[in-house]
């Protein structure tokens, strides 16, 4: 599998915020494997940095960061603690609105 064959950025976004619209926290090994499942993908085929990370990984993560609190962040999730994540308001506003 290429990297081009993997969701883009809204696609795991919109997903992202699907899973956390029950308002609870959940944690990247749910997060993961749910996304995976999500976008009909095979884990062992996902291509593998160097390091033993998967792109697809890589990519979920970037996005958790454009969709956190942070300066440059949407301020659609918050980080609960280390790999934890649970929707904001405005996160719920944005599902609401698509």
């Amino acid at each position: 599998m290429k990297d081009t064959e993997l969701p883009d950025r809204p696609a795991i976004e919109r997903a992202l915020l699907e899973l956390l619209s029950d308002g609870r926290v959940h944690d990247d090994a749910e997060i993961v494997p749910w996304l995976i499942k999500r976008f009909d993908l095979n884990a062992e085929d996902l291509p593998v940095y160097r390091t033993g990370r998967t792109t697809f990984g890589n990519k979920i993560d970037w996005v958790k960061g454009d969709m956190g609190e942070g300066l440059r962040g949407k301020h659609l999730i918050r980080r609960a603690g280390r790999g934890r994540y649970q929707i904001l308001p405005l996160g719920r506003a944005k599902l609401q609105e698509s």
